[in-house]
């Protein structure tokens, strides 16, 4: 629905990734399928990971009904993924999250946990965008970016598609 009310998962550290292992050398491909939209994308190996990213996002689109925003509305995100336990995360959003807003955040994950932020979406500041946002890890972490379910194209008069947008950040190290 886009609600972001009541989102459990949104600012709060869960468990939910996978690890894969291989002798081999294994290419990785992750899909995210629901129903009317789908998105893929390749997952970096663990050696290529850095400690410091800047997000890739896409802006929110917020809906308003009056002077209120609707459950259409859907947010600007980014995960990020603790590949050692302990390790310390510093994130320092470009525009309000939504659980924090322009706070610098500072987590403490262990290996496989996860962190999702999402835009905070007002009728003031329908467009919200993480992208910008800068993340810094005492060891390597994964970070992935995108949109909840974006209006693609983007357009505010039409009915466009409305698709999940993810990708793989690279970390700064290997611009």
């Amino acid at each position: 629905s886009g609600t972001l009310v009541g989102n459990s998962q949104n600012e709060k550290i869960a468990k939910q990734s996978f690890h894969v292992e291989s002798e081999q050398d294994v290419t990785i491909y992750a899909l995210n399928q629901a129903s009317l939209t789908s998105e893929a994308f390749l997952v970096i190996p663990t050696d290529a990971l850095g400690k410091e990213y800047y997000v890739m996002a896409y802006n929110s689109d917020g809906k308003t009904a009056g002077f209120s925003l609707t459950g259409a509305s859907t947010p600007s995100q980014f995960v990020i993924v603790a590949t050692k336990d302990s390790t310390v995360v510093e994130i320092q959003p470009s525009s309000a999250t939504y659980v924090n807003g322009f706070s610098t955040q500072r987590k403490i994950l262990q290996r496989g946990e996860v962190y999702l932020v999402q835009s905070l979406i007002s009728p003031t500041n329908l467009y919200n965008d993480l992208t910008g946002s800068l993340i810094r890890s005492s060891e390597p972490i994964a970070v992935f970016a995108g949109h909840q379910r974006a209006s693609l194209p983007f357009d505010m008069f039409s009915s466009a598609s409305r698709d999940h947008l993810v990708e793989q950040m690279l970390p700064v190290k290997s611009w």
